[in-house]
């Protein structure tokens, strides 16, 4: 590619990244990677929030992912985990969190 399409490319790139946060801050979502060689789970702030976790007392394990989730849905949403690493796609679920205090979210 010539110069002017790199930097065409890029933009469209930015935008779609700057489009996609605008949209998990206004539906109230985080996201994770989970590298499954490692088994390290990285999340954003906002999805740490979310599960009453600090930075510091995450584990980044999937175990602390499933240790918040609500017992009814841990099944499932296993099985969707499952799913969207046997076929190389997204996951995507909505599930239930047990919050520190009791609360359910």
């Amino acid at each position: 590619m010539d110069e002017p399409a790199d930097r065409l490319a890029l933009g469209a790139e930015e935008a779609d990244r700057l489009r996609a946060e605008l949209a998990m801050d206004a539906a109230g979502i985080g996201t994770f990677n989970w590298d499954l060689v490692t088994g390290r789970l990285d999340w954003d702030d906002r999805l740490i929030e979310l599960f009453g976790y600090n930075p510091a007392t995450f584990s980044r394990t999937i175990e602390g992912f499933n240790a918040r989730l609500h017992p009814d849905d841990l099944p499932r949403v296993t099985q969707a985990l499952q799913s969207a690493i046997d076929t190389c796609g997204d996951f995507q679920a909505v599930y239930r969190v047990c919050l520190p205090d009791g609360a359910t979210r």
